[in-house]
């Protein structure tokens, strides 16, 4: 399956890997690690996270608090947001 990150999840991602290296560019590294390795599993296997609602899903990013929350569109995967499982990210 192909990827496609949008917009908003590269914002996230960029915002969280500023606070976090900061304080400790070590775990920065690591979560951006876990990151990718939950999406490339995403490719094999899209389905694996469960439905937050309609189409959309979550898979937690591993070793960490944190979501990656995404959607299948036919052969792709749209990875649409990046956040922590506590944080209310969706639209009001």
């Amino acid at each position: 399956m192909k990827l496609d990150w949008a917009g908003p999840v590269l914002a996230d991602i960029r915002e969280i890997d500023r606070d976090l290296s900061e304080s400790s560019p070590e775990t920065a590294a690591q979560l951006l690690a876990s990151i990718i390795d939950g999406a490339e599993i995403l490719r094999s296997y899209p389905a694996i996270g469960p439905a937050l609602d309609g189409s959309t899903r979550s898979l937690r990013v591993r070793h960490s608090r944190y979501l990656l929350v995404y959607r299948i569109h036919g052969a792709e995967v749209d990875i649409l947001r990046f956040h922590h499982d506590r944080q209310d990210w969706r639209p009001e």
